[in-house]
């Protein structure tokens, strides 16, 4: 199975952390962010990865072993980087895709992969409020509206400022699998739509057509470097060996 891991964002939020360098190679606990997803995808057997990079391609080698160049990163949205991936792999009828800026243990992963026939497949955090509280004085700031059908196994919203605790069930962890449905549907998109979306745009959009999504409840595990304070937050915390609580480094791509 093809993986793409989509890196061609900048940071500019991560201010002097990614001055010289793009977001994906910010290093957490001595390791970048990159290098963690490669380790992890390459734990998987028949999973072979490929980045999408952005304006700082060349620095992604190495780690990275293939990379595939968005050259107008910079006016596109990261489904814009998607679909240039896919295009450069044929438009394969079964692919994970890894957000670049996120570090993930194994059940992540183990989650996007869990046998389904549904378009898409998704993990989503049921441990998010905990993380947010962290990160942030209100969580309901910057979460997004996400709600699953009655038994819990399909999406039916995602995307959007909620009202309140009720209308966040879990959260998007930067980790999907598109199968042949769903690979199709986005194909057929005009490319200045897609160009444009966002992630969980694409989704919701995909549910209102009428492809399923699947939702995989995974608790935890997980964190997403979105700005400064987000990373110095986890630094701070894996320093004071009080991480693991979040994410255990140690099963997100490194041994430390």
């Amino acid at each position: 199975m093809d993986a793409l891991v989509l890196a061609a964002g900048e940071g500019t939020r991560l201010g002097r952390y990614t001055a010289d360098r793009p977001k994906c190679l910010v290093e957490l606990a001595g390791t970048s962010l990159l290098e963690r997803s490669l380790r992890m995808l390459a734990a998987f057997p028949g999973v072979s990865a490929t980045v999408v990079g952005g304006t700082r391609a060349a620095q992604l080698r190495p780690p990275a072993h293939s990379v595939i160049v968005n050259e107008r990163a910079t006016t596109t949205n990261i489904v814009g980087s998607l679909a240039v991936g896919l295009d450069a792999l044929g438009w394969p009828h079964d692919v994970l895709v890894v957000y670049g800026d996120i570090v993930f243990e194994q059940k992540v992963i183990e989650a996007a992969l869990a046998p389904s026939d549904a378009a898409c497949v998704l993990p989503v955090n049921t441990r998010w409020r905990e993380l947010w509280q962290q990160r942030m004085p209100d969580p309901l700031a910057d979460a997004e509206t996400l709600l699953l059908s009655a038994d819990g196994s399909r999406l039916t919203r995602i995307g959007g400022r909620p009202g309140g605790y009720g209308d966040v069930q879990a959260q998007f962890m930067g980790v999907l699998r598109l199968r042949a449905e769903g690979i199709d549907w986005l194909r057929a998109l005009p490319a200045a739509t897609r160009d444009q979306m966002d992630m969980t745009t694409l989704v919701d959009q995909m549910i209102s057509a009428g492809p399923a999504v699947a939702a995989i409840p995974v608790a935890g595990g997980w964190l997403e470097i979105d700005t400064e304070t987000d990373l110095e937050l986890y630094r701070s915390l894996h320093a004071e060996g009080k991480l693991d609580r979040l994410c255990r480094i140690a099963e997100s791509g490194s041994g430390q």
